[in-house]
């Protein structure tokens, strides 16, 4: 099931990628293609990001770390947690607790909202120049 979330957040930023290419086709105005292909790719990209963030949530519950916190220190949370899949459940805990899934989606919103018009110049070009 993990696995299968993960491929499927793959699929949507592949999509969110694409999607732009498949507006400037059409014979839609700049406003138009710019609202459509960030609005899409926004949802996409969001929905993504928070399927990474709650898969990696899962892998830390299935190697037996536990994610509330129980005081001061860290320790506690890797008692379950088997000798030979600490140095993984450390890994993606870093991970896990550095900033959360929002942060990230706020990181991707300048590439997000550059993306389309790029594409829509790159793309009105070809099609003017292939005629």
């Amino acid at each position: 099931m993990i696995l299968g979330m993960k491929v499927l957040g793959l699929v949507l930023i592949g999509l969110s990628i694409l999607l732009p290419f498949c507006f400037v086709k059409k014979k839609h105005g700049f406003f138009r293609f710019y609202l459509l292909s960030t609005s899409i790719s926004c949802c996409l990209l969001l929905l993504s990001v928070y399927i990474f963030h709650t898969t990696t949530e899962m892998d830390l519950r299935d190697l037996g770390v536990q994610l509330e916190f129980q005081g001061v220190d860290e320790s506690g949370s890797f008692d379950l947690v088997s000798k030979d899949k600490i140095s993984e459940a450390k890994k993606l805990h870093t991970s896990y607790m550095g900033i959360g899934w929002p942060v990230k989606f706020l990181f991707l919103l300048p590439l997000i909202l550059i993306y389309p018009v790029v594409v829509y110049v790159a793309g009105r070009n070809y099609l003017v120049l292939s005629k």
